[in-house]
């Protein structure tokens, strides 16, 4: 349907003005950071001395790391770019707690962080290297992608009217798999036998939906239409449903313990 369906310049540059706040810029930072990490060889006592001594340093001194790199012989590393979310950056930077900090208030005007903890004997700091502020995407950045969305959108409303009207014909008598409309689309029926909700062959929602219709009376065939996912939609023909004697056979099982049960209960009672 999508062969059918055109987007004009006038479709997308509306579509664009009503929907502007899906065309930002990602907001990201760069930082300046202080890792501190226990060595194999500091005890304990040390360390703890040496952490509490980078949390005062850092935060007397806030308006730079300099002064705690050089007091405990540490370097200054720097970030590469940091999202808000959807972050994909390795260790230190996958801890939320470490871009909220990358993020906050504190940090965003040219504050140091506060300390965070990442490890029992691990710590970081940071500082704003650069910070870039979401901005409104040009249009013709994102012209494509509208058109590609308007298109899909279109095609879909077109292919719901369409299997509606086939919908209507099947529920008429008219054959289903010879209906002429359908044939200039080149659509194709599938079957399915002795479908159970454990197949794996079939998409998980039309399975959902053909075992929510009723039995067929009379084997009359049941149909319905199914909007699949956003580029699929479709029709469910169901023509038979069979009790599974597995099931049939666990419903007298659990019958039956509940009986065994309620008799145990009755002599507990007693």
């Amino acid at each position: 349907f999508e062969k059918e369906v055109h987007a004009s310049e006038a479709d997308i540059l509306a579509y664009y003005n009503t929907h502007l706040n899906q065309y930002m810029t990602d907001e990201k930072v760069k930082v300046e950071y202080l890792l501190l990490s226990k060595n194999a060889q500091e005890s304990e006592e040390a360390f703890a001395k040496k952490a509490d001594e980078f949390i005062k340093l850092t935060y007397d001194q806030n308006e730079s790391l300099a002064p705690a790199a050089d007091k405990l012989e540490l370097t200054i590393q720097k970030s590469g770019d940091l999202l808000k979310t959807n972050n994909t950056q390795a260790a230190p930077f996958n801890n939320p707690k470490v871009i909220t900090a990358a993020f906050s208030e504190e940090v965003l005007g040219q504050m140091n962080s506060d300390v965070i903890q990442l490890e029992e004997n691990q710590y970081i700091v940071l500082r704003l290297l650069e910070h870039h502020k979401p901005k409104q995407k040009a249009l013709a950045e994102v012209q494509s992608d509208i058109q590609k969305r308007l298109i899909a959108q279109g095609a879909a409303k077109k292919a719901e009217a369409f299997s509606l009207q086939w919908l209507a014909a099947i529920k008429k008598g008219e054959n289903y798999k010879a209906w002429e409309p359908a044939k200039s689309y080149h659509l194709k029926w599938e079957s399915a036998k002795d479908v159970s909700r454990a197949t794996a062959s079939m998409p998980m929602k039309i399975m959902d939906e053909a075992f929510r219709l009723p039995k067929p009376v009379s084997d009359k065939a049941l149909a319905k239409h199914t909007v699949i996912n956003d580029a699929y939609q479709g029709i469910i023909v169901l023509h038979k449903v069979k009790n599974d004697p597995l099931n049939t056979q666990a419903l007298d099982q659990k019958k039956h313990l509940e009986t065994q049960l309620g008799h145990y209960v009755a002599q507990l009672e007693f």
